[in-house]
């Protein structure tokens, strides 16, 4: 079977020849890697073109999403995974990920753990997602737990029953997706092993240790989680949504309290209690923690 990898790309003439390495260097073969580049100006494209056999599409996009929707059309895999330009493959994984494919007739999905790592060598490194509970791909956890989109592998019959992902969403299109998988019901596959390094650094959209796209984000996240909740759900799923909801609302009602923005804040509390009758108890139970955080010693 073909293994499609798909990196957008913009800009990252630091990192990026590490993420190809990451794939020439792994246990399988074939292996397609197609770069779908925004329209680099740092020497990225002088770095790619040293790559023979890569795939390279520079052509301005609308974004991250955008360009992995581009990728899809011209990949020629039956499997498709998806590589950031500032991260990495665990080396010897594939062959794994496509073992497990194999053995599994039927699955949409494979999962892998996940590995944070700082912009030096000898930055702090915190594994992650490496139980089964992690890379379910249950309603509850898709909403409430990290998307790790780029831990995942698909089978290329997962976007024509689904759809690619949604450019609307700028930064957070991945929960979205995977969203509509489980609500699909696609069925997935969990391997007990590390296979995807996300850097953390300032120009990171997935893991800023700054939280600059921190409002960002949340506000796409509500705007998902209300378009899902006009949608026919069953009570398990609407249970899960709406609590999605009221969290981030809660967390949109902080911040905007922090930042002595009334405006917003006014905004957030109406929005909360038209999403989720859970909203009064999440913000209740939030503003007790941080009274007892401030009661420590530590600021409110």
């Amino acid at each position: 079977m073909l293994l499609s990898i798909i990196t957008p790309c913009l800009n990252r003439v630091s990192f990026v020849r590490e993420a190809v390495e990451s794939v020439l260097g792994q246990d399988y073969s074939p292996v397609e890697h197609i770069v779908v580049d925004g329209g680099s100006t740092d020497g990225t494209l002088d770095v790619l073109a040293q790559y023979e056999g890569l795939k390279v599409i520079s052509e301005p996009d609308e974004g991250i999403y955008d360009a992995l929707n581009k990728g899809l059309a011209i990949a020629s895999g039956e499997i498709l995974g998806f590589l950031n330009a500032d991260d990495a493959y665990v080396p010897g994984v594939f062959g794994l990920v496509m073992k497990s494919f194999r053995e599994g007739a039927g699955w949409g999905t494979v999962c892998g753990g996940a590995e944070i790592f700082g912009d030096s060598q000898n930055g702090n490194r915190k594994r992650i997602f490496l139980s089964p509970s992690y890379s379910s791909l249950s309603i509850r956890n898709v909403c409430l737990g990290q998307p790790i989109l780029n831990a995942r592998f698909f089978h290329k019959a997962v976007f024509k029953k689904v759809g690619g992902f949604d450019p609307r969403y700028k930064i957070a299109s991945d929960r979205e997706f995977l969203i509509r998988l489980a609500l699909a019901g696609i069925p997935s596959q969990h391997v007990p092993k590390c296979v995807y390094r996300y850097r953390s650094h300032s120009g990171s959209l997935t893991f800023d240790p700054s939280m600059v796209h921190a409002f960002e984000v949340n506000e796409e996240y509500l705007g998902i989680a209300e378009r899902y909740l006009e949608e026919p759900l069953n009570w398990t799923e609407r249970f899960w949504i709406q609590l999605w909801h009221a969290r981030i609302s809660v967390e949109m009602l902080l911040g905007s309290w922090k930042n002595r923005d009334s405006k917003r804040m006014k905004a957030v509390v109406r929005r909360g209690y038209r999403g989720s009758f859970w909203w009064p108890v999440i913000l209740c139970a939030r503003v007790l923690r941080r009274l007892t955080v401030g009661l420590r010693g530590r600021p409110l």
